[in-house]
């Protein structure tokens, strides 16, 4: 006659069976994760690679601070499947591309970001850490005569002589963050020379000069 199982060994089993639960899970539930973040990843480079093959075939720009490029983009343009799913929380990615050109390395430097908040991507450079040195205190204008409040930025008052820097092959001086995080920089060398004169009829006035379209399409970008 066979032996049953006694109630204790019953529970001794159930225990050890917990036990071995409790180990596993975690080790389990860690591989899926990294497995899921290293699939993300793979899906963010394939983003940035299509942004890449995009700036390739079409002008882009060469602007040294961060401009924005959508996902839907990228779609219309054919150079990214029509959904791009992310393997973390299995929905839509609809971020964008953050991308600028890279004067020292002669190239683009492309970035996903799903906020698509140029903002923070600008975090980092040196002329808004620098302007940020010169006129930010707490995040906030200083009130000691140094800074004024204009437009939601914050610029530099008088004729301080610690705000001058070397950028894009011209001596530049920071006269403040804007409100959208950009930087206002001022320089009194021939940046460039731009006809007055345009293709139209009205080409000596300004709606239809050359300085107009350069001012609104290029300077104030």
């Amino acid at each position: 006659m066979k032996k049953a199982f006694t109630l204790v060994e019953l529970l001794g089993v159930i225990i050890i069976l917990g036990v071995l639960a409790l180990i596993t899970f975690p080790i389990i539930d860690k591989s899926i994760k990294n497995s899921k973040e290293k699939a993300l990843e793979r899906t963010i480079h394939n983003i940035e690679e299509a942004a890449y093959n995009y700036s390739v075939a079409n002008d882009i720009g060469y602007e040294t601070f961060y401009n924005k490029l959508s996902l839907e983009e990228l779609k219309k343009a054919g150079f990214l499947e029509k959904e791009t799913i992310n393997p973390v929380t299995n929905e839509n990615m609809t971020g964008c591309v953050l991308y600028k050109w890279d004067e020292s390395k002669k190239q683009y430097e492309f970035k996903y970001d799903e906020e698509c908040d140029v903002e923070i991507a600008l975090e980092g450079d040196p002329i808004i850490e620098k302007a940020k040195e010169l006129v930010y205190d707490n995040d906030t204008c200083k009130t000691d005569g140094t800074t004024y409040n204009y437009m939601g930025g914050c610029y530099i008052k008088g004729t301080p002589t610690n705000n001058s820097l070397w950028y894009s092959g011209f001596l530049w001086r920071i006269m403040g963050i804007n409100a959208d995080g950009t930087v206002r920089l001022i320089t009194d060398e021939n940046v460039t020379v731009i006809p007055w004169g345009g293709a139209s009829d009205t080409a000596k006035n300004w709606d239809g000069s050359y300085a107009k379209d350069w001012l609104n399409n290029y300077f104030y970008p």
